[in-house]
């Protein structure tokens, strides 16, 4: 379990971009993994499965910030901390023009570049995380690339 801790991680990550957040949210995934487990059916990979645990936490994560976002239009300072927690990280300059390039995709086609890439599962285990067919994510990761690549080719990022 502990080989998948910094995958999972670094996925909620990519949703949140908050640490004390992702922290609570691999917590609460964790938590989900350990009370489902005697669940678990073996009709997807274990890492499919876990992977479709962190998606659900990530939603109920968004589903409270909403709800918490009401409290915001009283008065918007008490929640400006929250709201621009994100923060610039100082990186190599190659690494920014490919996490900008990446980050202009869509919110469809970021999850499929971190499953696919960081990981690392296969068309048909993400296929099965996202209700995909495998040739739709074998189509779309062909156009992904292409994009990616003329973006990166174009140096607009």
């Amino acid at each position: 379990m502990n080989s998948y801790l910094k995958t999972i991680y670094n996925f909620i990550l990519m949703h949140v971009r908050s640490d004390e957040d992702a922290k609570d949210i691999l917590q609460e995934t964790m938590l989900g993994i350990w009370r489902s487990l005697s669940g678990f059916d073996r009709k997807s990979s274990f890492r499919t499965w876990i992977f479709s645990i962190t998606r659900r936490k990530i939603a109920d994560y968004y589903r409270r910030s909403y709800r918490n976002m009401d409290n915001c239009k009283e008065d918007i300072s008490e929640c400006s901390d929250e709201l621009y927690s994100y923060g610039a990280i100082e990186q190599l300059a190659d690494t920014i023009t490919v996490q900008n390039a990446v980050n202009s995709l869509s919110d469809e086609e970021k999850e499929l570049v971190y499953l696919v890439f960081n990981a690392q599962l296969t068309y048909r285990e993400v296929g099965e995380l996202t209700g995909l067919p495998e040739g739709t994510i074998k189509s779309k990761m062909f156009g992904i690339r292409r994009k990616l690549k003329n973006m990166l080719k174009e140096g607009g990022y």
